[in-house]
């Protein structure tokens, strides 16, 4: 079995600090990592994936990340950073800066630009098991025309070093069989937070959404009451997580209120996002967003 104890409970989609004109803000990168590992509530990070607008930072920027998130102290916790959405020289050279910074996995998103046939995915992943670095493949939101399925599973289950995948695709029916198939063999992630306990019911491995950035403990919650059988209270949880997220993402910009939270308590100093522009806020949504934190 390929499955990595390490890969599962609630891992964080981390924000990454930038600065507006000089890039990444890389002592904030190291100490907001250290400080959501510092929860009881996290179980790990994963990094420079669509919440951590890696489609916006360079080659470079995306290096710099890798190897500042390789300076935290993890506390034993795990952090994979996501290589993909680059051409397969680049895919590599980002998995051998993950593997040279010390990090425990690597994630790769599915290009919107590969053929969705299952062998052509095998092709473009299998390289970056070269790096020694146990894979998870990422089905992104933001590539809308990839989809997830037992056939592309099956393709990806050849290369030895796959060992999970995020899926937030939304598609229930898919990832049941998905969980149902290879939940044994590697580790299916849910990676929309709102769907986290139906998640639970088909046997998944954990969870990773935008939101944890701030609520990770919610989710942890969820998961406690399930396992004690506690359905109500998991529920009225749940939803609290689809209203916490509606408040958070209202204007388009969650990675700035985020990022902002984490400045005003001295975490980062680079709250600049290149996703979305700053939107206006009032104070008291500020305060509401302030209100969610729960590590």
């Amino acid at each position: 079995m390929r499955r990595m104890m390490q890969l599962q409970g609630v891992l964080v989609p981390m924000v990454t600090p930038l600065f507006e004109a000089d890039g990444v803000d890389v002592a904030g990168v190291t100490g907001l990592a250290e400080h959501l590992l510092d929860a009881d509530s996290v179980d790990g990070l994963f990094a420079i994936g669509a919440t951590g607008e890696y489609t916006r930072l360079s080659p470079a920027e995306r290096i710099q990340v890798i190897e500042a998130l390789g300076q935290a102290d993890r506390k034993g916790k795990l952090i994979a950073a996501n290589v993909g959405g680059a051409d397969r020289q680049e895919m590599t050279r980002f998995a051998a800066a993950a593997s040279r910074a010390g990090l425990d996995a690597i994630a790769a998103v599915v290009p919107g630009s590969i053929d969705p046939v299952p062998e052509a995915l095998y092709e473009h992943f299998a390289p970056l098991q070269e790096c020694g670095l146990p894979l998870m493949v990422y089905w992104s939101p933001m590539e809308k025309e990839q989809k997830p399925s037992l056939e592309r599973i099956e393709a990806l289950l050849r290369i030895p070093s796959f060992a999970g995948l995020k899926d937030s695709s939304r598609d229930m029916e898919v990832f049941a069989a998905m969980c149902a198939e290879a939940g044994e063999e590697i580790s299916v992630f849910q990676g929309v937070e709102m769907l986290h306990l139906p998640s639970l019911v088909c046997g998944s491995a954990g969870i990773i959404g935008g939101g944890l950035n701030l609520y990770a403990a919610l989710l942890v919650q969820i998961t406690r009451h399930f396992e004690s059988h506690e359905l109500a209270a998991a529920m009225r949880l749940q939803r609290q997580v689809s209203t916490n997220w509606e408040q958070l993402n209202r204007h388009q910009s969650f990675r700035w209120l985020v990022k902002r939270v984490w400045a005003e308590r001295g975490l980062i100093a680079g709250t600049h996002c290149r996703e979305s522009d700053d939107a206006p806020v009032s104070g008291v949504e500020m305060d509401r967003i302030r209100s969610m934190v729960a590590l």
